[in-house]
């Protein structure tokens, strides 16, 4: 039961889509319809701006909190099984996000949701992985480099803190799904034709429009 209460509770917050919701209900567009077709933070900034992208990424990051922190409310912490549950919930977060079932499973790429998870797991970790992130993709100048780094640096906290072989192996299935839903990011790179943060950036002063499609 409680492997199961995991499950619903991560997917069920994971489905909370405030891209998609924000776009319909208040916005009157589907996210969906614009930029990269992606319902996460960074295609509502590029497409709405900062403040529409600000309020998606921390509803992201506070729902990954949330379910976790449910999850080690309702299940003591002295189960030997904790840490998996909550990577589970964590997990499941995350395909909530990346996978809505009302919305034919077509939702965003999850990295404001593992930002949450780490947050919901150690503070530390939340606060490491957030500058991680955007260290790395400052030096870098791509978003997807910095959401790598961070996924890297997950797992290895994972690995190193002996959290246990299915966190271990969650961890780096977490690793996989990022990389298969930037794999269109990757390709760009590798071909010299992703659109760098700084490009954005400068795109935006200048009153232009641009199609990162980065993630989140």
């Amino acid at each position: 039961m409680n492997y199961l209460m995991s499950v619903l509770i991560g997917y069920g917050l994971g489905c909370i889509q405030p891209a998609y919701l924000i776009s319909q209900f208040i916005l009157k567009d589907d996210i969906r319809n614009q930029g990269n077709g992606n319902s996460g933070a960074s295609n509502m900034t590029v497409t709405y701006g900062k403040k529409f992208g600000l309020i998606v990424a921390l509803i992201d990051i506070l729902k990954a909190v949330t379910a976790l922190a449910i999850v080690k409310i309702l299940i003591p912490q002295e189960v030997s099984t904790v840490n998996t549950l909550l990577y589970i919930t964590g997990l499941f977060v995350i395909l909530g996000h990346n996978y809505p079932f009302y919305m034919g499973f077509k939702g965003g790429k999850g990295t404001a949701s593992l930002i949450g998870m780490l947050f919901g797991l150690n503070m530390g970790m939340g606060i490491l992985g957030v500058f991680i992130l955007i260290v790395a993709t400052f030096l870098s100048d791509y978003i997807v480099i910095g959401t790598f780094s961070l996924l890297i640096t997950f797992v290895m906290y994972t690995h190193f803190f002996h959290l246990g072989n299915v966190a271990l192996a969650i961890s780096i299935l977490i690793l996989t799904i990022s990389i298969y839903k930037h794999k269109e990011n990757i390709i760009k790179i590798i071909n010299r034709e992703e659109t760098s943060v700084r490009a954005s950036l400068f795109k935006k002063k200048a009153g232009g429009s641009n199609d990162n499609s980065n993630n989140k």
